[in-house]
């Protein structure tokens, strides 16, 4: 977000990007921050002078992006030292931006343009990447972008492509610890199974791969609640396909608005574990705790809730 830094600048409608230390114009319709969705992929953004050493970065970038196609290795899986190259690249543009290396360019930044108008179509190689981007059903963690990342990305026409799904599949950090958090739900659901729960709930099930892993013919009711129809029936389909006999499944059409507001989704008091895994994670603070305190009305007592996000530090 844009911070006023000054009386002088709100007296020329000037804003200050944190991450920038440059100012920028306000548009004659209102209040417009970077993070507006007036700055398209490779749009010029007006008044906004980008990190020294940036441009250099990044033409070093495209450089061994060029390499790498023109190359015999780009239809061998990563070796060690192109992934590490990769990463390495992406760790100092981070720097370079005045942003932590763990963290990445901030979003909807001129930094974060300039970094897709330069690099961005050898990451659009990869149709995975390139769904992940833009996001067609409104969100990232859809069922195939999630599934993608769980099982394999979607198939590549072209051997960049192919480079990166491999890359991001087995080395990228985020794509990791998603799959790991797969794996601590499952095994938590298998914990709970030992202690007698036979009632679980998936808040925003998404691609609900631990539930498969758990064995989940042993729950009385899987309750599975999405806003995304065509989700809840994947992910019904999914289940009812893991097991002879196949579980009894309950699909739920709902946002997390409804149970953050008092709609009455489900039945208080009337689930042994519910979980959410990266539903909070685009969530502030106040509709974090809203949302956790609907979702713990429904568990009977002696259950548990489970949030699973990647940051472990604040809901996003």
């Amino acid at each position: 977000m844009a911070t006023v830094v000054s009386g002088e600048q709100i007296d020329r409608g000037q804003e200050v990007d944190p991450r920038l230390h440059q100012p920028y114009e306000k548009t004659r319709r209102g209040r417009r921050t970077i993070g507006s969705s007036k700055y398209g992929l490779g749009a010029a953004i007006p008044r906004v002078y980008l990190p020294s050493g940036l441009d250099a970065e990044l033409a070093a970038f495209q450089q061994w992006f060029e390499t790498l196609v023109a190359s015999k290795r780009v239809h061998d899986a990563p070796s060690a030292q192109d992934g590490e190259a990769l990463a390495s690249f992406c760790r100092t543009l981070w720097q370079t931006s005045g942003m932590d290396s763990t963290l990445g360019l901030a979003r909807a930044t001129p930094n974060q343009h300039r970094f897709r108008e330069v690099v961005g179509k050898y990451f659009f190689a990869s149709e995975h990447l390139r769904r992940c981007y833009e996001k067609p059903n409104g969100y990232l963690s859809d069922f195939t972008n999630t599934d993608g990342i769980y099982r394999a990305s979607p198939g590549s026409d072209n051997s960049l492509g192919k480079w990166l799904n491999d890359w991001f599949h087995n080395d990228f950090p985020a794509f990791m610890a998603a799959r790991n958090r797969c794996a601590i739900i499952a095994e938590l659901l298998r914990v709970a199974q030992t202690k007698g729960a036979r009632r679980v709930m998936s808040v925003g099930c998404s691609s609900p791969r631990e539930l498969e892993q758990a064995h989940p013919e042993f729950f009385k009711e899987i309750l599975l609640l999405d806003s995304d129809t065509a989700a809840l029936d994947a992910s019904r389909d999914m289940l009812l396909n893991a097991t002879i006999p196949p579980p009894m499944v309950r699909t739920i059409q709902a946002v997390a608005h409804d149970l953050h507001y008092d709609v009455q989704v489900i039945e208080p008091e009337s689930v042994d574990l519910a979980y959410a895994i990266g539903r909070f994670e685009e969530l502030d603070d106040r509709s974090g705790a809203g949302l956790a305190s609907r979702i713990w009305s429904t568990i009977r007592p002696g259950g548990a809730m489970v949030i699973g996000n990647l940051n472990g530090h604040h809901w996003g």
